[in-house]
């Protein structure tokens, strides 16, 4: 299991660094997914957040992705995406 809660813009990053690690049916835990509503609105975020909120949307298409990941993310607060590793052999 991995849990990630760092730095928002760099998740893609961390995810590319521990996929190495995690084993078959593996669990990433990752908190702020959607970052104050911005990542889920459609309206623009606020300049300085911009970045932020194009990064996590990139992560969160990735952890969704039924071929690589089952993910549950829970809204509350800030958000919380609980995914596990698929591995189709």
């Amino acid at each position: 299991m991995v849990f990630i809660d760092a730095a928002k813009g760099q998740y893609l990053d961390y995810l590319q660094k521990v996929l190495p690690h995690l084993t078959k049916d593996g669990v990433i835990i990752s908190d702020n997914v959607l970052f104050r509503g911005y990542v889920l609105s459609t309206e623009k975020p606020p300049r300085r957040y911009k970045t932020i909120v194009k990064r996590l949307r990139e992560y969160l298409q990735i952890i969704e992705d039924k071929d690589k990941f089952l993910t549950i993310i829970y809204e509350n607060g800030d958000g919380l995406a609980v995914s596990q590793r698929v591995y189709n052999d």
